[in-house]
Formats: structure tokens, C-alpha cells, sequence
């Protein structure tokens, strides 16, 4: 079952998927948007280190930007 967190830091309602993958000890991160009629995957990626890497919040804030502009 995965782990859920806010991430405020890329957007209001942004969500962090935390998913251990126990065939390799891996750990993967989905970050989401969910809204009322859509689920709107910002990102994917295997997580190595303590820290998400700044390019992958980058990475996020651009997708939220884009997906937030073509709903309106």
C-alpha cells in the first residue's frame, strides 16, 4: 500500500505517492494532482537519495503550470 504526502512546495493539492518496490528494495515516487473529474501525474522516479532532487520539483511546478493553464 502506498504512502501518501502533501507537497506544498510544488502546489496546493499536490500529492507524493511513496511506493517500495520489494523485488529490487527500491523506492519510486509518483507525484500527482488529483482534482474532481482527473488524476493529473506531474512525474515519476525512482527515489536514491534522503533529499527529491531539484530537478524533479522543477520538473513538477512546470507540469502543474502547464496542466493548470489547459483546464482553464
Amino acid at each position: 500500500m502506498p504512502h501518501v504526502r502533501p507537497m506544498p512546495s510544488i502546489g496546493p493539492g499536490v500529492l507524493e505517492l511513496r511506493i517500495t518496490d520489494g523485488s529490487t528494495n527500491g523506492e519510486w515516487r509518483i507525484v500527482v494532482k488529483p482534482e474532481r473529474d482527473v488524476i493529473a501525474v506531474l512525474h515519476f522516479f525512482q527515489k536514491k537519495t534522503q533529499k527529491t532532487p531539484q530537478s524533479a520539483l522543477d520538473l513538477c511546478k512546470q507540469r502543474l503550470a502547464a496542466f493548470t493553464q489547459a483546464r482553464r
